[in-house]
């Protein structure tokens, strides 16, 4: 079949040999009733093939936007959802309500049990770390390093220890 612009030029020489009355060559003669007939038949068929052209290039247009838009929709809902898929994954894709609370349940025990190991872990920490100190202070004192003694405990602070000899330097204490 012809090309886009090929059919046009045709189209536009056919409508100038129709308004004219005449041939179209070297030597222009004028048509006929048949060759009048012949030519409005090629004008309408030439018409009717570029209508179905343009549908079809509007058609394409429109395909290729509604698939683009579509691309464009789909991803950005699966972004908006994503934080949710990743859930569902976890709790490996709990159908039922009745499985999905037993996963949310054990995921929460999961998470309690973790939680107590840590604070185990810390309080073992600081046990050690006390631990250390009175056997320090112990140290200290069998040597015969300074004496301590006890100060009034601040409940913000914790008890404070303080060698023999700070009521002497006048700190107002009792």
């Amino acid at each position: 079949m012809k090309s886009p612009q090929n059919l046009s030029k045709t189209l536009a020489n056919l409508r100038v040999q129709l308004r004219t009355g005449r041939m179209r060559s070297m030597k222009p003669r004028p048509l006929s009733a048949e060759e009048v007939l012949r030519l409005e038949q090629q004008v309408l068929a030439l018409e009717t093939e570029m209508r179905r052209r343009q549908e079809d290039r509007a058609a394409r247009r429109l395909g290729a936007h509604i698939a683009t838009e579509t691309d464009r929709v789909i991803s950005s809902v699966q972004d908006a959802n994503a934080p949710a898929r990743a859930f569902f994954q976890v709790i490996g894709g709990a159908a039922s309500p009745e499985a999905f609370r037993l996963q949310i349940k054990a995921l929460m025990q999961r998470a309690r049990a973790v939680e107590r190991e840590a604070k185990k872990k810390a309080t073992e920490l600081r046990r050690a770390e006390a631990k250390k100190e009175r056997e320090k202070a112990k140290a200290d004192r069998a040597r015969g390093g300074a004496k301590m003694i006890r100060i009034k405990p601040d409940p913000r602070q914790g008890v404070l220890v303080a060698p023999k000899s700070l009521p002497e330097i006048g700190c107002g204490c009792p």
